[in-house]
C-alpha cells in the first residue's frame, strides 16, 4: 500500500528525499507522516476503484443486461441491491446520463431517475458505495439537486436509442393490430363525469389490444382516484379479473389502487370464476402471480361462492381457512356462501330477491 501510494503521489515521493536526515528523530517522525499519508492515499485509490466495479454491476442490473459473476464477498453487496430495488422502477433511458445544468456552468452524470411502487413522481437518486455518509449528506442534497434541474446532454445515436421502443410502440397503435383503437377521435356521447361509468370490453378477444384498452383506462382512473378532491367516495368493479391481470402495468396499477384505497377513497371489487384464476395470469414465481396474490391479501373482505371440490387445495392455501369450512361451502348448490372478513369467517346465505334477480341472473344466456 505504501509503496502505490507513493508512486501515486509524487508530491509525497519528492517530500521523501527532500527530508534531511532521516535517521534522526525528527527525520524519522516527517518519514512516519509522509508513509502513513502514502498508505492512506492507496486506500482511498482502492475505495474507489470497488465503487467503480460495484456500480458497473448495478448498471448491468437495471439496464436488464447479463451480469458477470461477482466474486465475494461484493456478491453479497449486489444481493442486497437486488433486495433494496425490488420495490424500485428504473427508467432504464436515464441512467448514467450527463447532465448539463448551463446557468452555473457544470455538468455531472445522473445514476438513476426512479419511481417507488406507490409514489407518483419521478426521483433522481444517486448510488453510493461509502461506508460512512454521516458527513456527506448536504453534498448529496445538492448533487441532486443540480441534477435535478439539470438538462439531459444526449448524443443523437443516444437519443435514437432511447426513443426507439417508444417509436415502434406508437407505429404499432398506428398501423399494427391495435390500429383504431388509439389514433382516432373518442367515441362521441362518453361522458366520464356520469354517476356510472361502464367500460365493456367484452368484444375485445386479442390479449394485445385489451392491454393497450386497459392502460388507457387505467391511466384515467389512476388520475381521476389520485388527483381528484371532490370528496365523492367510489365503488369501481372489475369483472373477469383474471383477464385484465394478465397485462402487467395493469396488474401493477390494480395492486396500487387496492393499498391506497382508503387514501383515495375507492373501494375495489375484483370478481372471478375461481381463487385459482390468481395463479394462471402467470408463470409461476413471476411478477404476475406474486402481483395478483397481493390483491387477495390486500382484499379486507372475500366472498366465496359455490366452487368445484379439486379448488378445496387452493382455497386453504391462499385464504388461510380450515379444509372443512370450504368442504362444507363447495357441497351446498346454491344459497350457503362463505364469507371472510378480515380474520374472521362465516357460512352465510346469500338471499337475493325477485326485484334483484334479474342483475345477476345469468341463466338465459347459459341456456340460450
Amino acid at each position: 500500500m505504501v509503496a502505490l501510494g507513493l508512486a501515486q503521489r509524487q508530491d509525497l515521493l519528492l517530500r521523501v528525499a527532500a527530508v534531511a536526515d532521516p535517521t534522526s528523530s525528527q527525520g524519522k517522525n516527517q518519514l512516519d507522516r509522509l508513509v502513513e499519508q502514502a498508505r492512506e492515499h492507496a486506500k482511498a485509490g482502492a475505495r474507489a476503484n470497488l465503487g467503480t466495479a460495484l456500480h458497473a454491476f448495478t448498471e448491468a442490473i437495471d439496464l436488464g443486461r447479463p451480469l458477470p459473476p461477482v466474486p465475494p464477498p461484493f456478491d453479497r453487496d449486489i444481493a442486497a441491491y437486488r433486495a433494496a430495488m425490488a420495490a424500485v422502477e428504473v427508467s432504464r433511458n436515464y441512467v448514467e446520463q450527463v447532465r448539463v445544468l448551463r446557468e452555473l456552468g457544470v455538468a455531472g452524470t445522473m445514476d438513476r431517475v426512479v419511481r417507488f411502487q406507490h409514489g407518483r413522481l419521478p426521483l433522481i437518486a444517486d448510488l453510493k458505495a461509502g461506508a460512512d455518509l454521516t458527513r456527506s449528506w448536504n453534498e448529496i442534497v445538492i448533487q441532486l439537486a443540480l441534477y435535478a434541474h439539470a438538462e439531459m446532454r444526449m448524443t443523437l445515436g443516444e437519443t435514437r436509442d432511447a426513443l426507439r421502443e417508444a417509436a415502434y410502440g406508437l407505429r404499432r397503435l398506428v398501423d399494427g393490430d391495435p390500429c383504431g383503437m388509439f389514433d382516432g377521435q373518442t367515441t362521441a356521447g362518453i361522458d366520464l363525469d356520469a354517476p356510472v361509468v361502464a367500460f365493456d370490453l367484452s368484444k375485445i378477444k386479442n390479449y394485445t389490444s385489451l392491454g393497450v384498452v386497459m392502460i388507457c383506462v387505467a391511466a384515467w382512473l389512476r388520475r381521476l382516484l389520485a388527483e381528484s378532491d371532490d370528496g365523492v367516495r367510489r365503488i369501481i368493479v372489475y369483472d373477469e379479473a383474471w383477464k385484465v391481470l394478465r397485462v402487467p402495468g395493469i396488474a401493477r396499477f390494480l395492486n396500487e389502487s387496492w393499498k391506497m384505497a382508503r387514501q383515495w377513497g375507492v373501494q375495489n371489487i375484483a370478481i372471478m370464476h375461481r381463487l385459482s384464476d390468481l395463479t394462471s395470469v402467470g408463470d409461476a414465481g413471476s411478477e404476475a402471480i406474486e402481483l395478483a396474490k397481493g390483491l387477495l391479501s390486500d382484499s379486507q373482505t372475500r366472498v366465496v361462492y359455490q366452487q368445484a371440490s379439486n379448488e378445496l387445495p387452493g382455497l386453504r392455501e391462499l385464504l388461510s381457512s380450515p379444509t372443512r369450512r370450504w368442504r362444507r361451502s363447495t357441497a351446498c348448490t346454491r344459497a350457503p356462501r362463505s364469507l371472510k372478513v378480515g380474520q374472521r369467517s362465516f357460512l352465510v346465505e346469500h338471499q337475493v330477491s325477485r326485484a334483484e334477480r334479474w342483475i345477476v341472473d345469468t341463466e338465459p344466456q347459459a341456456t340460450a
